[in-house]
């Protein structure tokens, strides 16, 4: 707030505790930067702080969140505990289970969950490719490692590359911080290689489909966002494909139930827009199927 307002001047009215909850990446430098400002402000109140990193879904986060898998928080005091142990009362009646542990331990927990769920594609992706080069089918290979109850088969699917928001920001931030501490995570290096080389093997076969030439051909695109369920354009492989696509002469013909708007306001009227699936298909030479929608598949 701008100094000088009343939710500046009123901290000092009050004769409280408070606990400051983050769910997204909280560092040491939070707590200074807090405890800075209330002294800015003349006020003595006393706070602790916890972290509450979220595991929801994109287009399932209610129902991930009425029924999580597991409520993981990082706290700096008993108090801290015991507060979000009286928060979170009513959610955990069904047993789901909750893990209370430091705040840096609660933060890698994030980070390291979609970092593993990102390595499982990437690994998987490249199978995909080497099945391809050696004759093998690799849905045939992702149903015989699933039935391994220590793999399953949650993740295995070959695709264009993961997206979206936490994928990408997690493995690199996971990268990043291990960087800064002179330890380099040699195995997410590979997962964002192989993920960032992913979204270029279907340009890659269209080109080898058409001899190296797709100038004046139209290719339509049946999906566009990073995943089913949502209109979630961040990091979509779909953007790579298409700009590569665009700049070696073809136009694009594309739908998405949900991402049209998204897409409209990033490429605007760099490719043309079908009112729905079978409309993309008239008079184009490719197919292009990015996004597992149900009624694509």
């Amino acid at each position: 707030k701008e100094s000088g307002t009343e939710e500046n001047t009123s901290l000092e009215d009050f004769d409280w505790e408070s606990l400051m909850v983050k769910e997204d990446d909280y560092t040491p430098k939070v707590r200074k930067v807090v405890r800075e400002e209330i002294n800015k402000r003349g006020a003595d109140v006393a706070f602790d702080m916890a972290s509450n990193p979220e595991f929801l879904k994109e287009g399932a986060a209610v129902q991930d969140f009425l029924r999580p898998d597991r409520i993981v928080i990082g706290i700096d005091s008993e108090k801290a505990k015991k507060t979000m142990e009286r928060l979170y009362k009513p959610f955990v009646l069904n047993n789901h289970p909750i893990y209370f542990m430091n705040i840096p331990s609660s933060e890698l927990t994030k980070y390291t969950a979609n970092s593993m769920l990102a390595t499982k594609i990437s690994f998987m992706n490249d199978i995909a490719n080497l099945c391809e080069i050696l004759g093998a089918d690799v849905n045939m290979v992702r149903k015989g490692i699933g039935s391994d109850s220590r793999i399953g088969n949650k993740f295995i699917y070959p695709g264009a590359g993961y997206g979206g928001s936490c994928f990408p920001k997690d493995v690199q931030a996971l990268i990043h911080t291990a960087a800064k501490n002179k330890y380099p995570l040699r195995i997410l290096q590979a997962v964002e290689d192989v993920n960032r080389s992913q979204k270029e093997v279907i340009f890659n076969k269209i080109m080898k489909h058409f001899n190296g030439n797709i100038k004046g051909k139209t290719i339509a695109f049946w999906g566009l966002s990073f995943k089913p369920q949502t209109d979630d354009m961040r990091e979509a492989s779909s953007l790579v494909i298409i700009d590569k696509l665009l700049n070696e002469g073809a136009s694009v013909k594309a739908y998405d139930p949900a991402a049209m708007d998204e897409t409209k306001r990033i490429l605007g009227d760099k490719i043309e827009y079908a009112t729905d699936q079978y409309e993309a298909l008239i008079d184009t030479d490719a197919l292009v199927l990015i996004t597992e929608w149900p009624d694509s598949v």
